[in-house]
């Protein structure tokens, strides 16, 4: 045999190897992903509200949220993990929304969402999944990013935002704030999609 024929074939030999492996690692990866994240939870709220309240999340009676119902598994120490998108279709004064734990009642707001963008409405807010900006009317999602151009949401499809909560079972809404930046803000197309991750 020449030469060329076994490097040939030894190379054809590597080729396949490799690609076998690339296949197995792929489906562990497509196997451990599935296992690892629910099924994601959705609700929307397509009517225009109001958001009167400046420093404090509210949400408006007649038309609330959008909530979901979410089981978070345990990944440990009776903590797990969710990811969250969110997004409106805002008028051109700023408003905050944020992520709240309402189950059995009581209203607590989840910890873990941004607070750099959330310390320059006025009053100061604790913190929020994205704002919408002043003087520009638009659809806008997660997340929220702060850079050199100061403090901006996701203007195209929304991109998750990974927090973690107790695990159990839970109900989480939307609620919105003023951002104090003068105008009277309004959202409507309210969508909410949380997906448990362990």
């Amino acid at each position: 045999m020449s030469i060329q024929g076994r490097v040939t074939r030894r190379g054809m030999r590597r080729f396949i190897s490799l690609t076998a492996l690339a296949l197995a690692i792929g489906a562990i990866a497509a196997s451990a992903a599935a296992a690892t994240t629910g099924p994601i939870s959705y609700a929307q709220a397509p009517e225009w509200i109001t958001v009167q309240s400046a420093g404090h999340y509210s949400t408006d009676p007649a038309s609330p949220g959008p909530s979901v119902v979410v089981d978070v598994p345990n990944a440990g120490g009776g903590m797990g993990w969710i990811e969250v998108w969110g997004q409106v279709k805002a008028n051109s004064s700023a408003t905050a929304v944020a992520l709240f734990d309402i189950t059995g009642g009581v209203r607590r707001f989840v910890p873990g969402q941004e607070t750099l963008c959330a310390s320059t409405a006025t009053p100061p807010l604790r913190g929020e999944l994205f704002m919408t900006l002043d003087g520009l009317a638009g659809t806008y999602a997660t997340p929220m990013t702060a850079g050199f151009g100061g403090c901006s949401p996701t203007t195209g499809a929304p991109g998750p935002v990974l927090l973690q909560v107790t695990a159990g079972k839970h109900r989480f809404r939307l609620e919105y704030a003023d951002c104090g930046c003068g105008g009277t803000p309004m959202v409507s197309h309210r969508k909410l999609w949380i997906r448990p991750a362990s």
